[in-house]
């Protein structure tokens, strides 16, 4: 990247074209990263692991930017108390106990272009073996998780597999400068 900023990560060749209702779309994001760049993000695959808070506000955050592929892996159910601060939670949805990953993806799929793929819910925990050929295909780990474990988990995954991963994790204390344990209820 130097000044003026220039796409240096294109498998494959040239980037695709963007139609006019995408140019549209992402007006602003192109002004900034260039058509190219959009182009780079719309063919990007991401695991984002944890629907909570963060992790939730992470999800819509991608969905906007154009990020062609989303997997989103968590197992958790809503509660009442995520109605302030995850997307997707309805009253009428924690009470029934949905999948956070169900109603996140069900509403972030609303925002979404027609023609994009669609953000594929997984209501799992991440350290299943079943998932770990998911996360290999995907371009880019992000953790939005409060358990140390899933964290070494995913960061071994990525150092393994020579993924980057982004740790927004939460749950961390310190005391007195250093970091303590957090116990947690379930």
């Amino acid at each position: 990247v130097g000044i003026p900023y220039e796409a240096r990560y294109i498998v494959g060749g040239a980037p695709p074209e963007l139609d006019k209702a995408q140019q549209e779309l992402y007006d602003r994001q192109v002004r900034a990263l260039g058509a190219a760049g959009q182009a780079i993000l719309s063919n990007l695959r991401v695991a984002l692991v944890g629907a909570g808070g963060l992790g939730s506000q992470m999800a819509q955050a991608l969905t906007l930017l154009g990020v062609g592929e989303i997997v989103l892996i968590d197992p958790d159910r809503l509660e009442l108390s995520n109605l302030n601060r995850v997307v997707g939670a309805t009253w009428a949805r924690a009470c029934r106990r949905w999948r956070k990953v169900k109603a996140l993806a069900q509403s972030l799929n609303r925002t979404r272009p027609p023609d994009s793929p669609a953000i594929i819910p997984l209501a799992q925990d991440v350290r299943v073996p079943d998932l770990l050929p998911v996360l290999l295909e995907c371009d880019l780990l992000i953790g939005a998780v409060d358990s140390a474990t899933v964290r070494q988990y995913l960061n071994l995954v990525a150092v393994c597999a020579l993924k980057p991963y982004l740790d927004a994790g939460v749950g961390i204390r310190a005391e007195s400068g250093r970091i303590v344990p957090v116990s947690y209820t379930h």
